[in-house]
């Protein structure tokens, strides 16, 4: 499967997750100021920080030795993380970003097909499977 197609469904999952948490916070891995860390035992709130990660692994900025710079947000992990995750309007995040909107459509592309090829590779994809793949990895170790 093409991965616009896997991110276009993860994404749709997590915006189902969001929407039952009450809005669409702004959940981060990193534990940062936009809403904290995932709460252990929380599915929801654990898969929506899964694709966080997933897009921070392949969209952050690295030396030349392949090794992520710790601090340094590309602008693509920024679109990702205004856009996607925290789910700011498409308008808003161009002007938050200073970007044309013809260069945000074209990393729109570019994020789907880098992040979907990681959402595949994580377990994230199929969203069926999420819970029940967890599980029998976690039973496994």
């Amino acid at each position: 499967m093409q991965p616009q197609y896997i991110f276009d469904a993860v994404l749709a999952r997590v915006r189902e997750l969001q929407a039952l948490q009450g809005a669409i916070p702004a959940v981060r891995g990193d534990g940062g100021s936009h809403g904290g860390p995932a709460r252990v035992g929380n599915p929801g709130t654990e898969y929506i920080a899964e694709f966080a990660r997933a897009g921070a692994r392949v969209l952050i900025r690295k030396d030349s030795k392949g090794q992520p710079i710790p601090g340094v947000k590309t602008r693509k992990l920024q679109v990702f993380d205004l856009y996607f995750v925290e789910g700011v309007p498409y308008q808003e995040a161009i002007k938050t970003l200073h970007v044309k909107p013809g260069t945000v459509d074209r990393w729109f592309y570019e994020i789907k097909r880098l992040v979907g090829n990681e959402l595949a590779r994580c377990g994230l994809y199929p969203v069926s499977q999420y819970g029940r793949r967890t599980a029998t990895w976690r039973t496994k170790q």
